[in-house]
């Protein structure tokens, strides 16, 4: 029971943070296909290692009764309930950080709103200075100060600020 319980909480929180906004009720259920896929993927896999008798043995597994699995979603359920809490009562306290030089964060990430000087920072502080490159030779990585920022080597990968992935 207890692995049922905890899949289904993680397939439940899934579906909860398919928005950061909406509520799971006020999205819909089969806008994305591919995670449909991988919903129905991850509940085929639990009944197998619950039901299937080789899986049952490699796992340590035993049959569930139909009140069990009906007691195991009404527990995981509540991840649901209590997101739809965080949702519409404290949005504001566990909601999402919109970063400085965003617009908003309404489905897309804050890399595509950044402005470009938001982008650029002033490394002088830190001692990296705007022109600071690293140089790939010989399996070396030696930094190297460039006094002119647009003379380059063939060799050389600028600095420009965090990477953001």
């Amino acid at each position: 029971m207890t692995f049922m319980t905890f899949v289904n909480c993680d397939l439940f929180n899934a579906y909860a943070c398919r928005s950061s906004e909406r509520c799971f009720y006020e999205m819909n259920l089969f806008g994305n296909p591919t995670f449909l896929w991988a919903v129905g993927g991850s509940i085929i896999g639990q009944l197998a290692v619950i039901y299937f008798p080789p899986l049952q043995e490699v796992f340590q597994t035993e049959s569930l009764s139909f009140t069990d699995l009906l007691y195991i979603i009404l527990l995981s359920s509540t991840v649901l309930m209590l997101d739809t809490l965080r949702k519409k009562f404290f949005s504001s306290v566990f909601g999402d950080v919109v970063l400085p030089g965003t617009r908003s964060n309404k489905g897309y990430s804050a890399r595509h709103h950044k402005k470009k000087e938001d982008s650029e920072q002033d490394f002088s502080k830190s001692g990296l200075g705007g022109s600071t490159s690293f140089e790939f030779g010989n399996n070396n990585v030696t930094p190297s100060k460039n006094k002119n920022p647009t003379v380059r080597s063939r060799a050389a990968a600028p600095i420009s600020g965090p990477v953001c992935l």
